[in-house]
This record gives C-alpha cells, structure tokens and sequence, in this order.
C-alpha cells in the first residue's frame, strides 16, 4: 500500500514480468536434483489422461461426498465475489488504489486465524459447513443493501471467515466420508475441484455482475445459498451414517 503511493501500478506490473520469465525459464529447463522439470511433468499429465482419470475419481464416490464437492465448488465458486468484484466495484465508488489493497488484506487475514476457526470447527464438526454457509448468505444479503468501503471491508473479511471455517471442516470430512486407502486421492480430487470453483467463479459472477449488477449477483448467490443450506440441514446430508 505505501509503495502504490510512489509508483503507478502499470510499473509495478512491468517489476513483475521479467522474474516471472525467469521463473517459468528455471522451472521448464532446469533440473537441479537430475529428475524429470516441469516441461516433462507436464507431457507427462497430457499423456497419461489426467482429466480423464480425475472424472473416474469422482464418478466412485457416494452421494455424499459428491454433494459435498458440489458444496465446496459453490463456496469457492461464490468466495470469487469477494476476492475479485468487491474490489472493482469499491474502485469504481472511488476508493483509492490503497483502500483497494487494504480490501485485499483484509480478505486473506481469516487464514491467519487457522488455528482458533480449526478449534471452532473441532467444535462444530459438520455443522461447520452450515454455519460458514449462512455468514456468506448473510454477507451477501448485506451486499446487497450496501456499496459503502466500510461495509465491503466487513463483507469481505466475513466471507474469508466463511470460507476458511468450511475449508477446515472439509478435511475431516473427506477423511470420514472417504475410504481408508482413497484419503489422499479424495483430498487432492477435492483441491481440483476448488480450483475449478476458482476459475469459473470470475468468468461467471463477471457475467451475472455484467447483466445484473453487483447488488442483483448477491441477492442470486444468498437465495441459492440458502436453498442448499437448508437442504443439507433437512437431510443431514453431511452427519455421520
């Protein structure tokens, strides 16, 4: 934030270009330890079908585990919201490109609280994953409500609470819903599909926002929202068998 104040941002991005080149140029051609670099991982994923593989993976699981990948791409899906279009829209208001930082700031600080949201959801278990649900859907609402910087600092740092409190109940749920020798398979599978919720999460929200603004996008997201978390909670969909 302070260096924002001294140096335009297209700057800082061009700073960026040429240790990112150096990076990727390491990584593709270098093999410090004499195995395979990324180059060759890469041909490798290509041609053992990764993608192909990965759908077998999720078409074994049970109705449960499936609902609850679904669930977690959603959140991650709907978390986009925060990460991405908060900002813009702050920016837009006219917040300064220091305020438009602090947003970013406060949106990672939940993921420093790992370790007291972890004893919280030791605590609540499964119902972890309904409680982080209704603060996104009440945050949403309140989107909805306001554009005021403050109220986008709140939201933004509710949602990352939200996020990181289901995200710490998902480990434990993957283990118990998962068999014993598919632990890591099922975790991993499950990394994927956050990252899809991550990458269609900008394409689709920037859509929806496009057409229906900000406030309408919220208003969307918080009735869906509430839809599944009231599903889970009628079918204890989540609790142990």
């Amino acid at each position: 934030m302070v260096i924002i104040k001294f140096v335009p941002l297209h700057w800082m991005f061009l700073a960026i270009i040429p240790t990112t080149l150096i990076t990727i140029a390491l990584l593709l051609f270098l093999c410090p330890d004499h195995r395979k670099n990324l180059r060759d991982g890469l041909r490798d994923v290509f041609h053992a079908n990764f993608y192909r593989s990965f759908v077998s993976e999720v078409k074994e699981w049970d109705v449960r585990l499936k609902f609850f990948a679904f669930l977690s791409f959603f959140f991650t899906f709907v978390g986009m919201i925060a990460e991405f279009f908060i900002p813009i829209s702050a920016y837009v208001g006219g917040a300064s490109l220091s305020q438009i930082a602090l947003l970013g700031v406060i949106s990672a600080l939940p993921e420093l609280c790992g370790s007291q949201l972890g004893k919280l959801s030791d605590k609540l278990k499964e119902k972890s994953v309904f409680f982080g649900g209704l603060l996104i859907c009440a945050m949403l609402v309140l989107l909805f409500f306001t554009n005021a910087y403050l109220w986008y600092l709140f939201i933004a740092f509710g949602i990352g609470v939200a996020l990181e409190l289901i995200g710490l109940a998902g480990t434990g749920i993957c283990t118990r819903l998962s068999k014993r020798d598919q632990y890591g398979r099922v975790n991993s599978a499950m990394q994927g599909i956050n990252e899809l919720g991550s990458l269609a999460g900008p394409i689709v929200l920037g859509l929806m926002i496009d057409a229906i603004m900000i406030q309408g996008t919220a208003l969307v997201l918080a009735a869906i929202t509430l839809i599944l978390l009231i599903f889970v909670q009628s079918k204890h969909i989540l609790s142990k068998s």
